[in-house]
């Protein structure tokens, strides 16, 4: 199945068995955790976003072993779709940060260079992604609501050095 998640318009585009083309709004959609034999005698763990109304869906991502991920993966794609937040800031959408209004907006609030990632060194870099799988593997995404009480905190604790000032 191919699919289109469109921020633009709040859907995902599925291309179904039918050869056709629908638009099922991104609202719709709830993600799942999914554990998928992988035929060696383990598991892997993939995200899947099933629309409740119709019970179409599709697996996301690379599979991995471990279930924070696909449940990480979820939150990203509802900050994605959020069209009043900008754009995760990842280095995959650096180059289009501009094209997005919210985003735009954000970054000159802000004052975000404009490479940030890009002109980053190596050694920042993993640095940020290893507290940021420490975070996630810590984060109690059974029970969210219970975050605050166990005192868990996004890695930085949300900001970055240019959200300081």
């Amino acid at each position: 199945m191919f699919c289109a998640i469109k921020r633009d318009t709040g859907m995902i585009r599925l291309f179904n068995n039918n050869k056709e083309w629908a638009d099922l709004p991104f609202q719709e959609f709830e993600g799942f955790n999914t554990m998928i034999p992988t035929g060696r005698g383990s598991q892997t763990r993939k995200l899947s976003m099933v629309h409740r109304p119709t019970g179409a869906g599709l697996l996301v991502g690379e599979g991995g072993v471990d279930g924070w991920h696909p449940a990480l993966l979820w939150e990203f794609y509802q900050h994605y779709m959020d069209v009043s937040r900008p754009l995760p800031d990842v280095p995959e959408f650096e180059p289009y940060r501009h094209l997005d209004p919210t985003t735009r907006e954000w970054d000159k609030q802000h004052n975000r260079p404009e490479r940030y990632w890009r002109d980053m060194d190596p050694e920042t870099y993993k640095q940020m992604v290893d507290e940021a799988i420490t975070a996630a593997k810590a984060y109690p995404f059974l029970e969210p609501e219970t975050a605050e009480t166990q005192q868990w905190a996004p890695s930085g604790q949300g900001k970055h050095w240019f959200q300081m000032g």
